[in-house]
């Protein structure tokens, strides 16, 4: 295995398949293969988390922020700088539980620009329903904030595309987990908000899962 992967193609071609933690562990088996390069670009912990890092880069450029919280985000990172003594500690059984929220600001931004973001999704296709509802939701909100309505948050709360129904509003924010994500060792939740919340700028943590946020 070590003699097919040392061409920089072919383990390149590879690698980029794996999520980051996959690569930090075949890193490891193979006596630490590859570069310095190589590992800053495939040894990064967003890779566990989202499919379409390249997206996710030209959107932050757009003003789109992603934050990460809960008591396991240091692990998510401690995993790929130190596999070796991760491994011997949690073996191959600990699952992390990693909290996401995402804003993009309202103000200055192109219709194009806004509509990406909307549709910005961690899950696969974002669900039609929710675009439809995000959409509106936005214009609402981008109204509010060029008549200078200072009750009004200036970022959007995103929802990344969650399942809803568009002819039943939500009553409250939730936390919605992602089914399916690049590390099978990782539960990702993001929050979806209500109109409410993002006119305010709110999240609702529930009781149930403070303990694992806070510690």
């Amino acid at each position: 295995l070590t003699d097919i992967l040392i061409p920089y193609e072919t383990r390149s071609t590879l690698i980029q398949y794996l999520s980051a933690y996959d690569t930090a562990k075949l890193n490891l088996s193979l006596n630490y293969i590859l570069d310095d390069s190589e590992q800053q670009r495939y040894i990064n912990p967003i890779r566990d988390l989202i499919w379409d890092v390249s997206d996710m880069r030209d959107l932050e450029q757009e003003g789109m922020k992603l934050i990460l919280f809960g008591n396991d985000v240091l692990a998510l990172e401690q995993r790929l700088r130190n596999t070796r003594q991760y491994l011997k500690v949690h073996k191959h059984t600990q699952r992390l539980q990693i909290y996401l929220i995402g804003i993009f600001p309202i103000r200055e931004k192109t219709d194009e620009s806004l509509s990406r973001m909307v549709r910005f999704s961690l899950g696969g296709k974002p669900n039609n329903h929710r675009i439809i509802k995000d959409q509106l939701q936005l214009q609402m909100l981008k109204q509010k904030v060029d008549e200078d309505d200072w009750d009004s948050n200036e970022n959007f709360l995103m929802a990344f595309g969650a399942p809803t129904n568009l002819f039943v509003e939500e009553e409250k924010g939730f936390w919605y987990e992602i089914p399916e994500v690049p590390d099978s060792t990782v539960n990702l939740k993001v929050y979806v908000p209500t109109f409410f919340d993002r006119k305010c700028g709110d999240i609702h943590i529930p009781f149930l899962d403070i303990p694992k946020i806070s510690g």
